[in-house]
């Protein structure tokens, strides 16, 4: 993204997009198609809401401290549903911290969202043109782990049979 729009004039498109495509990486993880699509979208929209609505009500005390506690607890209990989830969680907790460095304008408020918006899609498109030319790709990395998984789960095992073997030291490694 650096590249493609870099120039002195584009300063705040660049660190904006940038801003989308980082916070919107982080639920990119291994797994079903449909929930890493879901997901990614949900990051790349609720990214610019949540800096938006901050920012806005940052001058209602009453109203701004509401929404940042719905907000607060809404992006935790998302972590109940798992890793992704969890990913996700983190992001929107990010973007409710970053929300705090700068208070802006209503104009920069809308054009900045609207730039990590695009960063988050532009993302979300690259990560589903990759998934899609090498989809086995997540299928290899699974089978993977779960093989050195396995690996390491056997080598402990087959450390159980020697006769001077430490078992109180093998417990520990288990765990």
């Amino acid at each position: 993204v650096l590249i493609l729009f870099y120039s002195e004039q584009n300063t705040t498109l660049v660190f904006f997009m940038t801003l989308g495509i980082m916070l919107s990486s982080s639920s990119d993880i291994n797994g079903n198609f449909k929930d890493k699509v879901v997901s990614l979208t949900l990051a790349a929209i609720a990214i610019p809401v949540i800096t938006i609505t901050l920012t806005l009500l940052y001058s209602q005390t009453a109203l701004f401290l509401f929404t940042f506690a719905f907000l607060a607890f809404f992006s935790s209990i998302i972590s109940l549903y798992g890793q992704r989830a969890t990913q996700l969680s983190f992001t929107l907790i990010l973007s409710i911290c970053l929300s705090f460095i700068h208070v802006y304008n209503a104009n920069d408020v809308f054009s900045n969202a609207f730039y990590m918006f695009l960063g988050g899609a532009f993302y979300l498109c690259v990560s589903v043109f990759f998934y899609l030319i090498m989809p086995s790709r997540y299928i290899n990395i699974e089978m993977a782990e779960s093989m050195a998984q396995d690996s390491q789960y056997l080598r402990l095992r087959a450390e159980l049979w020697d006769n001077d073997v430490d078992i109180e030291d093998l417990k520990n490694k288990r765990l």
